[in-house]
């Protein structure tokens, strides 16, 4: 894991200028901006679902299984999945720009 303790990982929900971040990368991505705030809200979930766990540190498997963690559970409409996965493949491959998430 990296240095980043699992305590203060968790705690960790797009928050400042790492929100900004996504914001703008969003925008280049082209969603509307009216969606935006949502897309915050599906990325803040993933990492949430990934309890202690630094997303960084999951493979492809990781993701995965997170994913379908969320998908299960029952609470989000088949378009609001579709999102989640969209917001995370943004914050996973243009944010974090993780190579186990392409």
């Amino acid at each position: 894991m990296n240095a980043m303790a699992a305590s203060d990982f968790s705690a960790q929900t797009l928050t400042g200028k790492e929100r900004e971040a996504y914001l703008r990368l969003l925008g280049k991505e082209g969603i509307p901006e009216r969606s935006r705030p949502y897309y915050v809200l599906r990325a803040k979930e993933y990492i949430v679902a990934t309890g202690s766990v630094n997303p960084e540190s999951l493979d492809e498997q990781g993701i995965s299984e997170v994913l379908n963690k969320l998908g299960r559970s029952n609470l989000l409409l088949d378009w609001q999945f579709a999102q989640l996965v969209d917001a995370v493949r943004i914050y996973l491959v243009m944010h974090l720009r993780l190579p186990s998430a392409t």
